[in-house]
């Protein structure tokens, strides 16, 4: 019943969903955290307010309910209840009253907020590598329920971009990737992705930041590389050298040992950083090229990571037996690679057929014989289809970004903060 004390426990949950409302306010005080621009003294509470009101359907006379979420900022010390260290947490608070019996009820959810900082510290791309690994073999089993990601516009204010995914069974997870489209190359931008439990609907991690999402995407790249490409790889070329490309690249690294690592970016300067970032980070040489095809030609592993509207690669290039990964654009009228690279490969796979139609006729492959050839990553990673090709065959894998995977890794890092008490 609404009015018991027992009824509205079970019902709380609900109240949730009123952060939605409170979207600005929760970013800012996620910003402000992350930047570690708050003080003592500043007043967070409430931060920001959201109310609803409820009544019951029974008969009787109007019984309603008044609801007030707050959320504020606490830096008390944890450490005792909930095993976290004392570190900054996202308090809300919940209370309920009703305005016609004397009953009133407050309770404190607490969950873990995470930031880039702490995904350096507590996720390597190997540890990244094998969730997405698990995550796949959830989606092959239909444990993972992943639909299309979908978009609000804005007008002016912005594409507010919402990936959303669950797993079923003893460990539920449910959650969501938001981000805005338009602000993508703002150095100020943020992204959200919160976790909560699929089993009580408690939130369980918020991650704030920009650095989730590309290693999520480098990481199902080295899934691709490693179900995909040959086992004997010695020589990866890379196109694109911004943060997809470094992730990328640290993910193959992670799943095959490469003799040669070549990188080609249009910004000759740019491009001669990054190889020499990328040697310090993967204690080996990276060899920058003067052009795309020194990348291409010889590479048993060539991955495309740019923003590029047309082909930076040709075909006649590539090297019989490689396996490429597109993660740049990939539709009719903006794409990394055209179909002449497509129509070399024998086997074309992708993480999520649910966001190839979503793209419908604007996909590269759509409306034409290749399309048809077109299978998801999931099976193959679990073992119920190999991959069937020759060793002088061609693979290509389109990344489109399987839905749930940001929520089972920032899963991850959470409890893998939790259990080391940070």
């Amino acid at each position: 019943m609404m009015n018991s004390p027992g009824g509205m426990t079970n019902w709380c949950g609900g109240v949730l969903s009123s952060l939605a409302r409170c979207w600005e306010q929760l970013l800012i005080v996620l910003r402000n955290l992350n930047n570690q621009s708050w003080h003592g003294n500043r007043d967070w509470t409430p931060t920001s307010k959201a109310t609803a009101m409820c009544s019951t359907r029974r008969p009787v006379s109007s019984q309603q309910l008044g609801l007030r979420c707050n959320c504020h900022l606490t830096t008390a010390n944890l450490k005792t209840n909930l095993n976290w260290s004392s570190r900054p947490t996202l308090l809300i608070r919940v209370t309920w009253c009703s305005m016609t019996i004397p009953f009133k009820q407050t309770i404190d959810l607490r969950c873990l907020l995470i930031t880039d900082d702490d995904i350096a510290r507590h996720l390597s791309m190997s540890q990244a590598v094998t969730c997405m690994e698990e995550t796949f073999r959830l989606h092959d089993e239909g444990t993972l329920i992943a639909p299309a990601r979908s978009d609000s516009d804005l007008a002016e204010a912005g594409t507010l971009v919402f990936t959303v995914g669950g797993s079923t069974g003893e460990n539920s997870l449910v959650g969501f990737r938001a981000y805005d489209a338009k602000h993508f190359k703002s150095p100020e931008r943020d992204e959200l992705v919160a976790v909560f439990c699929g089993n009580t609907g408690a939130i369980k991690a918020l991650v704030t930041g920009t650095q989730l999402g590309p290693i999520r995407t480098g990481a199902i790249g080295g899934v691709a590389i490693k179900y995909l490409s040959r086992s004997d790889s010695k020589v990866l070329g890379l196109i694109g050298t911004g943060p997809q490309g470094r992730t990328q690249l640290l993910a193959a690294a992670a799943v095959r040992q490469f003799d040669q690592i070549r990188v080609f970016s249009r910004n000759a300067h740019r491009c001669g950083e990054f190889a020499e970032q990328m040697s310090g980070e993967l204690s080996q040489p990276v060899q920058a090229t003067a052009t795309a095809r020194a990348a291409v030609e010889d590479a048993d592993v060539l991955i495309t990571a740019t923003v590029s509207a047309t082909p930076v690669i040709q075909a006649d290039w590539l090297k019989p037996g490689v396996h490429i990964n597109n993660i740049g654009p990939k539709f009719k009228n903006n794409q990394e690679l055209d179909l002449r690279v497509s129509g070399r490969a024998s086997l074309l796979a992708t993480d999520t057929m649910a966001q190839v139609k979503k793209c419908g006729e604007q996909f590269i492959t759509a409306a034409t014989p290749l399309h048809d050839r077109l299978q998801e990553l999931a099976p193959i990673v679990a073992g119920s289809a190999a991959p069937d090709r020759a060793v002088e065959e061609i693979t290509l894998f389109y990344s489109l970004g399987l839905a749930g995977t940001e929520v089972t890794l920032a899963a991850l890092v959470a409890e893998r903060m939790t259990a080391q008490g940070r």
